[in-house]
């Protein structure tokens, strides 16, 4: 099931509702509307892959060490 909602947060988002045989159902919320069901899903599910190459790419960047201490540096 495709809806379109209100969120309070977010205002207009799409929420998807996905009902597979055999599975307990499930929802996912995007705030692009005109996304692709089939996309929405295969994004969600490679979450994982994208959150461990952010990690591994700090960590190679150092990006703890581009921060600004103070307010003077801006």
């Amino acid at each position: 099931m495709r809806l379109r909602a209100r969120s309070r947060t977010y205002g207009q988002v799409l929420l998807v509702r996905v009902d597979k045989p055999g599975e307990k159902p499930f929802d996912r919320i995007s705030m692009s509307l005109t996304i692709q069901v089939t996309r929405l899903i295969q994004a969600w599910n490679q979450r994982h892959w994208i959150a461990q190459m952010c990690r591994i790419l700090q960590h190679l960047l150092a990006a703890e060490a581009c921060q600004a201490r103070t307010e003077d540096a801006y």
